[in-house]
């Protein structure tokens, strides 16, 4: 039964990322992408005070309707 080649070839000649410094590697790209994380929420919380801010200004009629305006002070602001 041939199953064909593993997903991951344990031996470095085969697959280049695999060498000694596949580890190293590895971690540095862990690092970058940890960084861009706390960049990104760093953001998205100045983006949200700022939203707060700009809403806490606004004057909003009594019977608000975040439905058909796409705007809401609601916990589903930023729901995908």
């Amino acid at each position: 039964m041939n199953q064909g080649m593993p997903m991951w070839p344990m031996n470095p000649n085969m697959n280049p990322g695999m060498g000694p410094n596949f580890n190293n590697s590895i971690n540095q790209r862990l690092n970058s992408l940890e960084n861009q994380v706390n960049r990104l929420e760093r953001q998205m919380r100045r983006l949200e005070n700022r939203v707060n801010r700009i809403e806490s200004t606004m004057i909003s009629p009594r019977n608000y309707d975040s439905q058909s305006t796409g705007y809401g002070n609601s916990n589903d602001k930023y729901m995908m």
